[in-house]
């Protein structure tokens, strides 16, 4: 606002708007550009909650909460944010709550697809949870899902779509997944939520 507002007092109007709309897109790219990934845990009494340490997280399990636009300026950044969790040594399992992460392009697509293999590579998995019908559908369409699904029998899934009703209950349905890959299919997991995590939800 102030750019614009001097612009228009040392330069024609015109000139002055394209300043202000130059400067209000380059502001919004730059906050945009920066998703935030937030790892969570579970509790002692079953809630999801923020990750404080490394020493609270579930044994060989990360839950990475997705939020923000995963578009072209973007990509890159998540991309770095993820391989650093994945290169965690005792992890097994990597969790991506997608249930805030909007504007998908071919681009951040494509980091995920990367993402998929070199994590496949290291002998892991990835599972998607709380995903929207519109992440279903760019996934699918890219092939991505297809990769993502590449090593499940009949009835497993590595992506679970949101549950409007339960905002949480992907989580523990991918937790339960989780738990299957990683040979231990007989522990239950009970998910509940707080404010501060539905607020974030």
């Amino acid at each position: 606002m102030v750019s614009t507002f001097v612009a228009a007092l040392l330069l024609p109007l015109h000139f002055a708007i394209f300043i202000g709309v130059v400067f209000s897109v380059s502001l919004f790219l730059r906050k945009a550009a920066r998703p935030e990934l937030v790892e969570y845990t579970i509790d002692g009494e079953g809630t999801l909650m923020q990750l404080q340490d490394k020493e609270s997280r579930l044994p060989q399990i990360s839950i990475v909460h997705v939020e923000g636009d995963l578009f072209f300026g973007a990509a890159s950044l998540f991309r770095r944010q993820l391989a650093r969790i994945a290169a965690e040594p005792n992890l097994a399992v990597i969790v991506l709550r997608m249930r805030n992460a909007r504007n998908l392009d071919a681009t951040s697509v494509y980091a995920l697809d990367e993402l998929i293999t070199d994590i496949r590579r290291n002998n892991r998995h990835i599972i998607l949870s709380g995903a929207s019908r519109d992440v279903y559908r760019i996934l699918r369409r890219s092939g991505v899902l297809e990769h993502l699904q590449a090593n499940c029998k009949r009835g497993e899934s590595n992506i679970f779509l949101m549950n409007h009703a339960n905002p949480n209950f992907s989580t523990r349905r991918a937790l339960m997944r989780a738990q299957q890959l990683m040979g231990n299919t007989k522990a239950d997991i009970s998910i509940y939520t707080t404010r501060s995590v539905k607020e974030e939800e």
